[in-house]
């Protein structure tokens, strides 16, 4: 940096399979900051066991998905057995290659407040409209086609902070809490209406959330 300290680079690969040992080879997260002249690894890979479980959860058919077959299917919990705690995996909703899960509002919501890195994908279409590399998020950095995308990577940025806290699971709802910074309530149902669910949370008594 300009003032002399050290930032160390930080890559990601992509190796495609949903078998997080496989993944696990190619992640490398060994710096030393007490040994500067020692080189080290600060490699990490996309998270695919991940985004196998939304897409095989998060589809237009509300009967079959589960939000249990998701909340712990990470590659995160391969090194520490924690699936939320944001020490290793990238996760994402759709890239070049896929579409991605149907429910795509509760895919970058699920990936963009859980802990840990996140990319969304998006495609300028300068290739033009052919099937490769697939199309991305028209919103994915807001105007014409909407701010439902970058609305979420601003909470992201102000609210996602705190430890994961898992409030209520179950199939068809789940919410979590970034530890005294922000509440998360998803659903994976695809009908009309309105779901309730009591929740404890970590906030002191008679702290105002604001819906955001």
């Amino acid at each position: 940096l300009l003032d002399g300290r050290r930032q160390d680079v930080f890559s990601f690969g992509e190796h495609l399979d949903g078998n997080s040992s496989l993944i696990q080879q190619y992640i490398r997260k060994d710096i030393n900051p007490a040994t500067p002249g020692v080189v080290g690894g600060n490699r990490d890979a996309l998270d695919f066991p991940l985004f196998v479980a939304m897409r095989n959860n998060f589809t237009s058919n509300g009967f079959q998905n589960d939000f249990r077959n998701v909340v712990n299917a990470s590659l995160d919990r391969n090194d520490d057995g924690l699936a939320n705690n944001g020490s290793q995996g990238v996760a994402f909703v759709n890239s070049h290659d896929d579409f991605g899960p149907a429910l795509s509002n509760t895919a970058h919501a699920l990936v963009l407040m859980r802990p840990g890195n996140a990319i969304v994908y998006f495609d300028g279409n300068e290739h033009g409209n052919r099937d490769f590399p697939k199309e991305g998020r028209g919103d994915a950095v807001g105007g014409l086609y909407g701010n439902t995308i970058t609305k979420l990577v601003d909470i992201r940025n102000r609210y996602g902070r705190g430890d994961y806290q898992e409030r209520w699971l179950e199939k068809e709802v789940l919410i979590f809490e970034r530890q005294n910074s922000a509440l998360v309530g998803l659903s994976n149902r695809t009908d009309s209406g309105y779901d309730t669910r009591p929740v404890n949370t970590s906030f002191p008594h008679g702290t105002p959330l604001v819906d955001l």
